[in-house]
């Protein structure tokens, strides 16, 4: 792209970042209550926001983080950083800081930050007197900060579900220091931009991925793979939407693995149903898909800086 184009959308990204905050910063800080199909009180088998509980008596927890992101976006030149998008699966030992008790979304972070080997480091801020997210992601020397596109940012989910808080009319959303976790829970973060871009797109939002099995015949487990999303509309008084969970329809590639850490592969069909074949053992297994970025010929300078599809991480009984 030229540089007078990129000149030119630059300044119009400019336009609609009034008021703009990252989506984490947003959804959790914002007290006008959530809407969508995707809270509480909907239907329980697709909704996809859960009411945080209370804090475990634990002093320690080992949890699976999840980080993902699309390419960097270059803020100087404009454009994609190729080949940098990344999922890294991180075992974290999160432990309680010192005269706080319970361990939360944050501490997890913390401790990650603290662990030597751990390829992903994690920059919290504080906004408005709360312990938020809304800062830089840094993945092989690589940063990932929110804002350059309006209300990007990280987002994250506890156990495929967007915590939430009953609030006067409504629920809103959680801090990272107000979410708690509890041992052996997956907690996933990942780089969104829910809003639009222009009328040619008006939802930009990256599906989150799940799966949830549907048959066991003999030595086949079929599982149907959902989504949801989240966005925020245009305005100065901006609502933010929880959807709910619904079937995938598009081909990703996909592994499971069993209790005894055997790896079966498969496709999903049009439909997002894939079916595994193989002695695959009863039990809790663990469910992964490939994310997909967005691609966007029309505007490139954030071809492939989103994603379309997250790649799923969840658990899945077998029976």
């Amino acid at each position: 792209m030229k540089r007078a184009n990129k000149k030119f959308l630059a300044v119009a990204l400019a336009l609609a970042m009034v008021c703009a905050r990252s989506a984490t910063a947003m959804a959790a800080e914002a007290e006008k209550p959530l809407l969508g199909d995707g809270l509480p009180g909907n239907d329980p088998d697709t909704e996809s926001a859960y009411v945080v509980g209370g804090y475990s008596e634990d002093a320690e927890v080992e949890v699976t983080l999840i980080v993902e992101a699309g390419d960097q976006f270059d803020a100087e030149y404009f454009e994609p950083t190729p080949d940098t998008a990344f999922t890294a699966a991180i075992a974290v030992v999160a432990t309680e800081r010192d005269g706080i008790a319970g361990i939360s979304v944050q501490d997890v972070l913390l401790s990650a930050n603290a662990t030597p080997d751990c390829p992903v480091r994690f920059e919290t801020k504080t906004v408005d007197m709360h312990e938020t997210f809304a800062g830089t992601v840094t993945y092989n020397g690589l940063d990932r900060t929110t804002g350059n596109f309006g209300v990007d940012g990280w987002v994250f989910r506890v156990n495929d579900m967007f915590p939430v808080e009953a609030v006067s009319g409504g629920y809103i959303g959680t801090l990272i220091g107000d979410t708690p976790v509890n041992d052996d829970d997956i907690v996933y973060f990942y780089y969104d931009l829910p809003s639009g871009l222009n009328n040619d797109h008006p939802d930009v939002a990256a599906k989150f991925v799940r799966g949830e099995v549907t048959d066991v015949d003999g030595d086949n487990v079929t599982v149907q793979l959902q989504n949801c999303s989240i966005y925020i509309d245009a305005g100065l008084d901006p609502d933010m939407y929880v959807y709910a969970y619904s079937d995938v329809f598009a081909n990703l590639n996909a592994t499971l693995i069993d209790s005894d850490g055997k790896e079966f592969e498969a496709t999903s069909d049009g439909n997002g149903t894939v079916t595994f074949i193989g002695n695959i053992a009863a039990g809790e297994a663990i469910l992964k898909t490939d994310k997909v970025l967005r691609s966007l010929p029309d505007y490139d300078m954030l071809d492939g800086c989103l994603m379309e599809y997250t790649g799923a991480y969840c658990k899945v009984t077998i029976q």
